[in-house]
């Protein structure tokens, strides 16, 4: 399916080529070469390649006295060698030249060009502030994009063999379909500098499982995680107003907690998940629309959301399972199960300058009436300055509460044990370390108290530590 979907994308891409080489002047010919005479009458846009499968393809400065400055895809798209050399004439390309090439291992750029540069065989712009190029046949390793670079262009590492990434703090957007096809690609961290995330960024990574987005995002973009099959969980940021068309179109999302301040959910936002069984969505959504989740899998899907919220209206308008929370975020009590819920909160950032962690907890965890011990998993993670590491302390008041009526309270005790304390051995923690608490209830005091919605709250601290 991989290599249809390739094939696909390639015809399309030539395509589009053919219709750009229309808006040029009659094709030339020069050795091995075709080209385009350009408007001006003394530079030429080459257009075409006959050489196959040479180690080394150099491409020329001049073509029968025309300064090549141009080449389109067509050039990359047939040929079979590993290795290109850009002239110092060329000032532009086709922006998809080099996307689905198979054999391109490194792109070298002459000396003297006043537009392109190259580190070790990945293709920049001059001032090293872009990157354009990431073959895609370059060996599988991990890559440390250079501190300096802003953006990273469209389709840069389209159906590339990188195994990791890392991303620079001066790195200010991801352009379209930039991670498109990464196979081997399985955790990204996106610093909270970066602005900018266009569509697709990283759709069609069959393998990645975990991505961290930056702080300050306002909307879930197109397409943004579309057919990444392994990804089973996502930290939406607080600050998302909007999860667009597609965002998580066909990944292999089990559960899904959207942050109060969201407002809209987009057509096939979470069509095609077939493993998802929850949804939280909070009362400021006023706008989901009719196919936002996927109707062959419906009944397996519950959506929790607040009393005579609109979530609640899409779910019964749309035959889908609903779980009612009221305003304090625990769940309304269930007549037949008489369910408990334990609400969290944390702190989620702190720390010097460029500092950050995060301790990831469940919006609730709920525990079934008469059950004496319930663990509760909690993930942290950290990314702290040299010879930093990360404590987190979880604490609670020792007992569940449920008040029935005014000047009514009955109080469950527990216990907390486990991973109460947790103190990193290292100040880069990512991915996500998962951690465990265990709480215990004795079965008397189960029996002591009546049947309804006992809550109570755990507090995370976490604090940089030397």
């Amino acid at each position: 399916m991989k290599q249809i979907r390739k094939s696909i994308a390639v015809f399309l891409s030539v395509l589009i080529c053919i219709s750009a080489i229309s808006i040029f002047a009659s094709a030339e010919t020069s050795g091995e070469y075709t080209y385009s005479v350009n408007a001006d009458g003394r530079t030429c846009t080459i257009t075409g390649c006959s050489i196959k499968n040479a180690e080394v393809m150099e491409i020329p400065e001049t073509l029968d006295g025309y300064t090549v400055t141009a080449f389109n895809a067509l050039l990359a798209l047939n040929y079979g060698g590993k290795t290109v050399v850009l002239p110092k004439t060329l000032t532009s390309f086709y922006r998809y030249t080099f996307c689905y090439s198979d054999y391109i291992e490194n792109i070298l750029v002459a000396p003297g060009n006043p537009e392109f540069s190259s580190q070790d065989g990945i293709l920049f712009n001059k001032d090293g502030t872009q990157l354009l190029v990431y073959p895609a046949n370059k060996a599988a390793a991990a890559y440390s994009v250079p501190e300096g670079v802003e953006r990273i262009d469209d389709r840069a590492f389209s159906s590339s063999l990188i195994t990791d990434i890392v991303l620079p703090s001066s790195l200010k957007s991801l352009g379209f379909e930039s991670l498109y096809n990464c196979d081997n690609l399985k955790t990204v961290y996106v610093p909270d500098n970066v602005e900018v995330l266009e569509k697709c960024v990283f759709s069609y990574s069959d393998s990645l499982e975990s991505v961290r987005l930056p702080a300050g995002l306002t909307s879930i973009p197109q397409g943004l995680f579309q057919e990444c099959s392994s990804l089973q969980s996502v930290q939406i940021p607080s600050g998302v107003t909007k999860i667009t068309d597609s965002a998580f179109a066909c990944t292999g999302l089990t559960e899904v907690v959207i942050p109060d301040g969201v407002t809209e959910i987009e057509v096939r936002a979470f069509q095609g998940c077939k493993n998802l069984t929850k949804a939280v969505i909070p009362a400021s959504v006023i706008s989901i629309d009719k196919f936002a989740f996927e109707s062959r899998y419906k009944r397996n899907l519950t959506i929790y959301g607040m009393q005579n919220s609109y979530a609640q209206t899409y779910a019964q308008e749309n035959e889908i399972n609903f779980v009612a929370l009221d305003a304090s975020n625990v769940l309304t009590q269930d007549s037949r199960t008489g369910d408990s819920v334990l609400k969290t909160n944390t702190l989620t950032e702190k720390g010097e300058s460029g500092e950050t962690f995060t301790v990831g907890i469940p919006a609730e965890t709920v525990i079934p009436w008469g059950t004496p011990l319930t663990n509760i998993s909690y993930t942290v993670e950290s990314h702290l300055g040299y010879q930093k590491t990360l404590k987190v302390t979880v604490a609670g008041n020792g007992a569940l509460t449920f008040a029935p009526k005014e000047d009514v309270l009955f109080s469950l005790p527990y216990t907390l044990s486990g991973e109460t304390v947790f103190t990193g051995t290292q100040p880069v923690i990512y991915p996500s370390e998962e951690k465990t608490l265990s709480m215990q209830i004795a079965e008397d005091a189960w029996a002591d108290v009546p049947v309804g919605v006992y809550s109570g709250i755990l507090t995370f601290t976490a604090e940089a530590v030397e």
